[in-house]
Parts: C-alpha cells; sequence; structure tokens
C-alpha cells in the first residue's frame, strides 16, 4: 500500500509540473505513447490548485481559430511542452462527456479536470 504521505508527494509533483491546458479536436483514444494533443486548435495557462491527494485543473479558453471547433480531447503539458496527461472522446474512463461546441469567439471554461492520486 502507498501511504497518504507518497501520495500527497506525488500529488504535489503533479501540481507543480502543470503549467497549460490545452484543446483539440481529435477524439481518438488516448495511448501511453501520445506526446501531444492529435490535432490542438488552443491552449490556455492552467490554473492549479492541490488539497492532500487531489490536484484541480481549471481554466477558460476563447475560441479565436476564426471557425467553429468541436472540442474532443484536452491536454495537460509542463513548461517544456510535455504531455502529463490527455482525456479524449474515445477514452473509456468517461471521455464520451467532454465534446463541446465552441462557436468563434466564444468560451470554454474547464470547471475542474480533477487528478486523484490513490494506491491500487
Amino acid at each position: 500500500m502507498i501511504v497518504n504521505f507518497k501520495l500527497n508527494a506525488l500529488a504535489a509533483e503533479v501540481e507543480a509540473e502543470v503549467a497549460t491546458l490545452r484543446f483539440g479536436t481529435d477524439g481518438t483514444a488516448t495511448s501511453p505513447t501520445d506526446t501531444a494533443l492529435k490535432a490542438q486548435v488552443g491552449s490556455i495557462a492552467a490554473t492549479v490548485s492541490r488539497a492532500g491527494a487531489v490536484v484541480t485543473v481549471k481554466g477558460t479558453w476563447t475560441n479565436s481559430t476564426g471557425a467553429r471547433k468541436t472540442i474532443r480531447e484536452y491536454g495537460l503539458f509542463d513548461a517544456g511542452a510535455n504531455l502529463l496527461g490527455r482525456i479524449a472522446e474515445a477514452d473509456a474512463d468517461g471521455g464520451s462527456g467532454i465534446v463541446r461546441e465552441v462557436p468563434n469567439g466564444q468560451d470554454l471554461t474547464v470547471d475542474a479536470w480533477t487528478i486523484t492520486t490513490k494506491d491500487g
């Protein structure tokens, strides 16, 4: 069993590393070998907080691409642009609920992407 001290330390590491939240239009399932979003259309500085072993990422992106975008993938990146985590429409762990239509000039707000470190 990993004890709470280490779970909290892992969460603190994630909190310290997350720098940007990015958005894309490709809903292909996430693979452990992914290094980037598959069709990125936007990026924002992430607002990151932590309570114990739970890290929460928030942010608002304004679509200024000139066209309506269907957001099907989200990614967390560190300051060096390394992909830390991705969720996409085809992911078995809840991806189907993430798709959002964002008209040009409109905002997409991620209220809480929650990452929980836990044993098992």
